[in-house]
């Protein structure tokens, strides 16, 4: 092998090293470009999975609210239907109340009469 050959032959291999070392950078700007895309993924993700907990605990907290709004509907119900039975009640009695001192009160008209009358004669 000549000089001239050698020579060509490492000028030959000297610029696909350079272009090899080049395709090498390249290759390092797009990966390091992915790795910088993987992390902004994998942050996002990592917020979304925040944010779906946050809203599976809020959601959880309202189910939790509904059912004791629930239980105190529930409850006042009962105590509304308590309290018309004893106001009915209530009613019922102070009309026999009612009546009974009308009668009473008859009666001590009568008797007042009578005593006013016997007293008379």
């Amino acid at each position: 092998m000549t000089d001239e050959e050698r020579q060509k032959q490492m000028d030959f291999i000297l610029e696909h090293q350079a272009k090899f070392a080049i395709e090498i950078e390249q290759s390092n700007h797009r990966l390091a470009r992915l790795e910088r895309l993987f992390k902004l993924g994998l942050r996002a993700g990592m917020r979304e999975r925040r944010g779906v907990r946050n809203l599976e605990r809020k959601i959880a907290a309202l189910t939790d609210a509904q059912i004791k709004t629930e239980e105190i509907q529930r409850q006042n119900s009962e105590d509304i239907a308590a309290l018309i039975t004893t106001t009915e009640r209530v009613v019922a009695t102070t009309e026999r109340n009612s009546e009974d001192v009308k009668a009473l009160t008859e009666t001590v008209r009568l008797f007042v009469e009578r005593q006013n009358g016997d007293g008379k004669a």
